[in-house]
């Protein structure tokens, strides 16, 4: 009985205690799901109407913390550092082993302490003023409609 319980903490010792869905983990930067409350990718981050829809937001985020991937260049997300700053949102990056580098990964992430289980959580779903959408284009008129 003992040295069943001297042998498992010599194995959490080595290995690390165990912890609650790893791969959710890992794709929100050490957070769940269920804490998220918005979500920009990586491939959305250097988008302009992405950051002015975060900054007209920012009242929203107020009780939250930001993560930010540490392994995207600073010239993308200095825009949201200074956002969340000026607006006295705590923030942190994000740059371990185990943080993914791809455009469908996770940019940032504005989250709380606790579960809130928001449904949507893209930005771009959340705000659809967000979401780069087509622009009208006046129509051409055609070679009879100029004659009458």
């Amino acid at each position: 009985m003992a040295s069943d319980d001297v042998n498992q903490r010599i194995e959490e010792s080595a290995v690390g205690g165990r912890q609650t869905n790893p791969d959710e983990r890992r794709q929100y930067m050490g957070s769940l799901r269920e804490r998220v409350f918005v979500a920009i990718t990586v491939g959305e981050l250097p988008k302009p109407e992405i950051l002015a829809a975060f900054k007209a937001h920012l009242t929203d985020y107020q009780g939250y913390s930001a993560l930010i991937n540490g392994t995207v260049d600073n010239a993308i997300t200095g825009g949201y550092i200074r956002a969340l700053s000026s607006a006295n949102i705590p923030f942190t990056l994000v740059n371990d082993t185990t943080t993914p580098r791809d455009d469908a990964a996770m940019g940032l992430l504005i989250v709380a302490k606790e579960a809130i289980n928001s449904q949507t959580v893209a930005i771009t779903a959340k705000y659809p003023e967000a979401a780069p959408g087509k622009t009208d284009k006046p129509k051409k008129k055609g070679f009879f409609e100029s004659l009458f």
